[in-house]
């Protein structure tokens, strides 16, 4: 691993529970739930960063960033189907992003 991986590492590890903390003292604050949730990703752990995204979601449902990181690892753990519905919202709220686009089209050729 090298120093830069091990560094970013450490720093989405201090994320956590800061980003935690910052839901508890404001629970409507969806970019908060977006950090927690894209560090767990980051650290390997698609399916507990499905927990914050999903409330993050739920508090901030106009945001593409979550949308599109909610959809991504639902993706990455074999949701698919619900995958689609959240890559499906990000593509909607930016349809000059490519990223949901090319996550769509992963998803559809896998179904095929």
């Amino acid at each position: 691993q090298s120093p830069g991986a091990a560094a970013a590492k450490g720093w989405f590890g201090e994320a956590i529970p800061h980003a935690w903390r910052a839901t508890e003292l404001k629970p409507n604050h969806a970019r908060a739930y977006l950090f927690w949730g894209l560090s767990l990703k980051y650290l390997g752990e698609p399916a507990a960063a499905v927990v914050p995204l999903r409330k993050g979601v739920e508090v901030g449902s106009e945001v593409f960033d979550l949308q599109f990181a909610l959809g991504e690892v639902l993706l990455e753990i074999g949701q698919d189907r619900e995958a689609e519905t959240y890559l499906e919202n990000a593509r909607r709220r930016d349809p000059n992003d490519p990223r949901p686009i090319r996550d769509l089209e992963r998803l559809h050729a896998k179904t095929k």
